[in-house]
């Protein structure tokens, strides 16, 4: 046997001895003893030696039950570690003779029960872990007699729901850590009987709803875990029952969005707010932190898709924010409104990010020069009149590395030149003749849209009247071959028989003809072919003319 003894403390120590039973020649009158990481495999009455215990390791053990003599004598025990054993079931009568114990220690066993009044007669029992077993049922009255117990940790089980008429049992819990179980939702009033609650742990528990009073009754709630579960959405009824809360933690969930005034119920309690690993987290709505006028302490980490903050995201609690981190996410830049008055700011931590180096950072760039004592430029100070209320004195910062543009990738923020290596002749040049090519296409194809329009619906019609009016005019005047028909009169060609003069003869005549032949040479239709006596190929002239058309008369 290898233990150590430490006369002046009655401390034996016998941890990794290779012992497979309790020794039992040791000083009766030790107060602590410990066994851990040997082959104990039962214990009996092993103890009865040794009455003035106060604390008894038997982690690591190969235990698989307790027999109600094993702590009979153990009056004075008040911490008890049987954590990494081989425990499958406990009874009523396992714990008999703990009158004062405080701390039972039962993690990493074989638990799957716990039965009506397991732990009757701790009286005085302060903190149980149960974490770490198989548990998946709890009785009822599985707590009963536990009238002082503060601490209960069942983390690690395979509970589907909280243990509510249980809990009824032990109002005076101050921490309750119910994480990674498979709990799925939080029903109403689950854990209305402990006002006295002040730290509660769901995480990991595969949480997708939350009912609107799940938090009813925990009137003194400092500390809620809600991270790392499936919620897609976080609304700010979960938060109305807990106006005291303190802290909250509610990253590596699914939500993509921190809607406008989701924590406007703790505007006067919450200090804390962690969201880290939220990986589908996208942006933050303007007012998402609205009324948080004593937030201190702000982490933002690791968020690949959130690539910008609001300009006025932090409007409420720049007077008392200490903390700033938002590491490792997908920021490109930062408004330089964004930390107008901070003037408590001691930690400022914005490394590993996507920090795009041009002239939107440029008031960065000189805060951190500032910051680190160096001397820097006054180019482009306009609108950077914040600087002179943020902290340079006792801060802890991280430097910018670049992540673009190309030739600065890799390079720290605060190693560059504005003059040369930060471009800031015209940042939205590029951005502006962009918006404006686009408005100026838009206005064209609208314009081309509505002319091929018009010319579809209207041009039609416009040709159908023309046409129409075309026709009615050629229809005023008609020649027939060999006769011309004027006011009524018929000429008759020179050589008809039944003329006795020839047309020279008649002068007026031969004037008529003249005209004639003129207008139907300038007013002819283009695809009509004249017929008329005067051309050796005509039979029919149409004539177009104001002068109507008289009846025929036959000389």
């Amino acid at each position: 046997m290898r233990c150590t003894c430490l006369e002046e403390k009655l401390s034996v120590n016998c941890k990794e001895s290779s012992l497979d039973v309790v020794p039992i020649t040791l000083n009766p009158g030790i107060r602590e003893l410990f066994l851990s990481n040997n082959l104990i495999k039962s214990i009996s009455s092993s103890f009865s030696f040794y009455t003035h215990l106060s604390i008894l390791d038997l982690s690591s053990n190969q235990i698989s039950s307790l027999h109600k003599k094993n702590f009979q004598h153990q009056r004075n025990l008040q911490l008890l570690i049987l954590s990494g054993n081989r425990l499958t079931h406990l009874t009523n009568e396992s714990f008999t003779g703990l009158d004062s114990l405080r701390s039972l220690n039962l993690a990493e066993n074989s638990l799957t029960t716990l039965t009506s009044r397991t732990f009757t007669g701790l009286t005085k029992l302060e903190k149980l872990d149960l974490s770490r077993n198989t548990i998946n049922e709890i009785s009822d009255e599985a707590f009963y007699g536990l009238n002082s117990l503060k601490w209960l940790s069942l983390r690690s089980n395979q509970l589907t729901s909280v243990p509510s008429i249980a809990l009824y049992l032990v109002p005076s819990l101050s921490l309750l850590d119910l994480g990674h179980n498979s709990l799925t939702s939080l029903v109403d009033n689950g854990f209305a009987s402990l006002a006295r609650l002040t730290d509660l742990r769901l995480d990991l528990c595969s949480i997708s709803s939350i009912a609107t009073s799940f938090a009813h009754g925990m009137v003194n709630l400092k500390r809620l875990h809600l991270d790392g579960n499936e919620l897609e959405t976080i609304e700010s009824h979960f938060f109305n029952d807990i106006t005291s809360l303190e802290e909250l933690f509610i990253g590596a969930n699914k939500f993509t969005t921190i809607k406008d005034y989701t924590f406007h119920s703790l505007g006067n309690s919450l200090i804390s707010l962690d969201i880290r690993n939220a990986r589908e987290l996208i942006n933050f709505h303007p007012n998402a932190l609205h009324g948080l006028t004593k937030l201190t302490r702000l982490t933002i980490e690791y968020c690949p898709k959130l690539t910008s903050l609001p300009s006025q995201l932090f409007k409420d609690s720049q007077g008392s924010m200490r903390e700033l981190r938002i590491r490792s996410n997908g920021l490109t830049s930062l408004p330089n409104s964004l930390l107008t008055h901070w003037t408590q700011l001691t930690v400022f931590d914005v490394r590993d990010n996507h920090w795009n180096c041009n002239c939107s950072i440029l008031w960065l760039w000189k805060y951190l020069r500032k910051v680190n004592g160096n001397s820097f430029t006054n180019r482009n100070t306009n609108n950077n009149n914040n600087l002179s209320s943020l902290p340079t004195e006792s801060i802890t910062f991280s430097d910018l590395i670049c992540f673009s543009p190309q030739p600065l990738s890799g390079k720290r923020l605060t190693s560059l030149s504005p003059d040369d290596d930060i471009d800031c002749s015209n940042p939205n040049s590029t951005s502006t003749l962009i918006v404006v090519s686009l408005i100026v296409g838009l206005i064209m194809i609208i314009t081309i849209a509505l002319m091929v329009l018009w010319c579809r619906t209207r041009l039609p019609l416009i040709l159908l009247r023309h046409k129409k009016f075309t026709n009615n005019l050629t229809e005023e005047f008609v020649y027939e071959k060999g006769r011309f028909i004027e006011n009524q009169v018929m000429f008759p060609p020179s050589s008809s028989p039944y003329h006795p003069h020839p047309l020279h003869h008649q002068p007026h005549l031969e004037q008529h003809r003249h005209q004639s032949d003129q207008f139907n040479t300038s007013h002819r239709h283009p695809n009509y072919h004249s017929t008329s006596p005067y051309h050796p190929s005509s039979s029919l002239i149409i004539i177009q003319s104001p002068v109507k058309m008289g009846p025929i008369s036959q000389v």
